[in-house]
């Protein structure tokens, strides 16, 4: 199945090597798609995006990712439906969550997504990047990131760098 008959815009930054991180990221907001997605491939890693959570979740199905970044507030399938579904379908791969308001979540409902961080929107590009340095290993393998605590809420007041949020 090819990236364009999943609804995914294919990758952005193909890897000659074949040895670059594949990252989906999933946002409703297409500048915000934009932004991300053309900010991860100056970072050195292959991107794929997705409006919504239906199209995301067809995408993991048929294509191996190293690191899933979903908006929550997504069309047809919540990020955190889209996370749950994952879980069920035993995929191990990282997630960051991105929300403007998630609500209130239970610690147990949020174990459960073993998601490896949640970043509040608005947030900054620095911030996005720690997270992904934190979560995916190194390409060298020279030195294991250390690990976050699953579901940490991070607070993007506190970072310097640009803010990002959908207009």
């Amino acid at each position: 199945m090819n990236a364009s008959s999943t609804g995914v815009e294919p990758a952005r930054g193909p890897a000659a090597d074949g040895l670059r991180t594949r990252i989906l990221f999933v946002d409703a907001d297409e500048a915000m798609r934009s932004l991300c997605g053309e900010l991860l491939v100056r970072s050195g890693y292959e991107v794929d995006t997705a409006a919504d959570g239906a199209k995301a979740w067809t995408a993991l199905q048929s294509m191996p990712y190293q690191l899933l970044i979903t908006e929550n507030e997504t069309p047809h399938l919540t990020g955190v439906e889209l996370i749950r579904k994952a879980r069920l379908a035993q995929m191990t791969l990282p997630v960051i969550l991105t929300s403007g308001a998630l609500g209130a979540m239970s610690r147990e409902e949020h174990s459960l997504l073993n998601c490896g961080a949640i970043l509040t929107k608005p947030f900054m590009v620095a911030k996005l990047l720690e997270l992904i340095r934190q979560i995916l290993p190194s390409a060298t393998g020279a030195e294991t990131p250390r690990a976050l605590v699953p579901g940490r809420w991070e607070n993007p007041s506190q970072d310097s760098g640009h803010l990002l949020h959908a207009g």
